[in-house]
């Protein structure tokens, strides 16, 4: 750690930039300004496998149109801005870039054989400028989010060199000495870093130069990540930046299966409540060991500003989804009730929903600064699908060897059927039954068994 409180993060090189609202305020001096990307929160009724936006950093391509695999998925991006989510299944993807309204036969730049992955967020950059000069370089740039789990107290913070004509850059923070962004080429990211949440004056200066290209503050919140995009040119006084910022639940978009706190119980689920979206649980990751028959469970940890006599005070429920895209299906859920431990810690079960086979279990513990609870969520499919297979009615074979529909209740038998079937019985049981003519014995009927 630096005197200026910027830290490394793991020494991954980020590409790319990053989810969900702007939350990010700023006051600029030096002539800058922060230039706010829309908001970002996805929609869980489209979302699929992997997430992607589009970054428009080209200062004269104009509004443009983008298309995937020909398909127009965004029209009229202004410079500079940020498309909503996109959600796609994970695969391969042709990426092509026109001037809004243009086919996309005539594209200013394509992007072919983009490949996405499962639980994985990306950009893709609109980068470089279309005048026929030196800089005339427009292209795509792919970038790949970073999920992992902002730590307590800090934001994340990356740069992005998206100006064609501003060299090599460093950027200064509260003008410590050494900067923590040294050397950021065109049109490179940096290594992201940390920093405990607050207000902070950058400078953009041309790499190992005191002389500010670019001075701005920016107020930093706790567990988000930022974007931050050097867009425009220095030639014409138009180098800016663009930022985009996401909150905690960035590493929460596409992976694993969404859950969340409603109302009423599981047979009649309300709306979602207000701060009851859960971190979706996910399968761990790493190498497995020990038996390899050992069952999966997906796990997930959350933090909701709720107490727990605050859940437990109407009638709530938890509920897991199958996952982002298929959200309607539900697989487990269970009601927010039972009894509380020693440490107030309330354990409840997650019962099977339609068919799905998956159950679980969620432990809820009261959060240390006493207005919040944990949420512990484990759900697995292994048991349910166990307990179904040991279930299974077994056939019951029929020992007449008679088979058949049950006759309705007002059905008439027929005789020939019948005769039939005192044959099989006879035959099988070895015993012989008389029935005498009901008419013979006065409209009674009477049987005698002879072995």
């Amino acid at each position: 750690m630096g005197t200026n409180g910027f830290v490394r993060s793991g020494g991954r090189v980020w590409v790319g930039t990053v989810l969900l609202p702007v939350l990010l305020l700023a006051a600029v001096a030096g002539g800058g300004r922060w230039a706010l990307a829309q908001d970002g929160t996805p929609d869980p009724e489209t979302t699929g496998d992997a997430a992607i936006r589009l970054v428009h950093a080209s200062p004269d391509a104009g509004p443009v149109d983008v298309y995937v695999n020909d398909e127009l998925v965004v029209a009229g991006l202004d410079y500079p801005d940020v498309s909503d989510f996109l959600f796609r299944p994970a695969g391969v993807y042709d990426i092509a870039v026109t001037a809004a309204g243009d086919a996309v036969e005539d594209a200013l730049i394509e992007a072919d054989g983009v490949a996405v992955e499962a639980g994985r967020a990306y950009h893709i950059a609109t980068v470089g400028t279309l005048a026929e000069d030196d800089d005339a370089d427009l292209q795509t740039r792919v970038h790949e989010v970073n999920l992992d789990e902002v730590p307590d107290g800090q934001a994340r913070v990356r740069v992005v060199h998206a100006s064609p004509d501003a060299g090599t850059v460093d950027v200064a923070v509260n003008d410590e000495v050494p900067p923590p962004f040294v050397g950021v080429a065109y049109p490179d990211a940096s290594e992201e870093i940390e920093v405990a949440a607050g207000s902070y004056d950058l400078e953009l200066r041309a790499t190992g130069t005191d002389d500010a290209l670019l001075a701005l503050s920016a107020d930093l919140e706790a567990g988000n990540v930022y974007s931050l995009y050097a867009v425009g040119r220095v030639a014409d006084d138009t180098l800016d930046v663009l930022t985009v910022a996401s909150g905690p639940e960035a590493a929460q978009v596409t992976a694993g299966r969404p859950a969340h706190i409603h109302q009423g119980g599981c047979d009649d689920l309300g709306e979602i409540i207000e701060n009851g979206t859960l971190n979706n649980p996910v399968a761990p990751q790493g190498e497995a060991l020990g038996q390899a028959e050992a069952a999966e469970v997906e796990s997930s940890l959350t933090s909701v500003p709720l107490t727990l006599e605050a859940l437990l005070a109407g009638d709530h429920a938890i509920n897991v989804h199958l996952s982002e895209s298929e959200i309607d299906t539900y697989i487990a859920c269970g009601e927010i009730g039972g009894v509380i431990n020693e440490n107030g810690v309330l354990t409840l079960g997650l019962r099977e929903q339609d068919g799905s086979a998956f159950s679980g279990v969620a432990i809820l513990s009261p959060g240390g600064d006493g207005a919040s609870t944990d949420i512990e969520l484990f759900v697995t499919e292994a048991f349910g699908a166990a307990l179904a297979t040991d279930q299974a009615t077994p056939a019951v074979e029929d020992p007449t060897g008679i088979e058949g529909t049950p006759l309705a209740e007002d059905a008439v038998p027929d005789e020939t059927a019948e005769a039939d079937a005192t044959v099989a019985v006879e035959e099988t049981v070895g015993i012989t039954v008389d029935v005498d003519d009901a008419e013979a014995a006065g409209g009674e009927e009477t049987a005698t068994a002879t072995p």
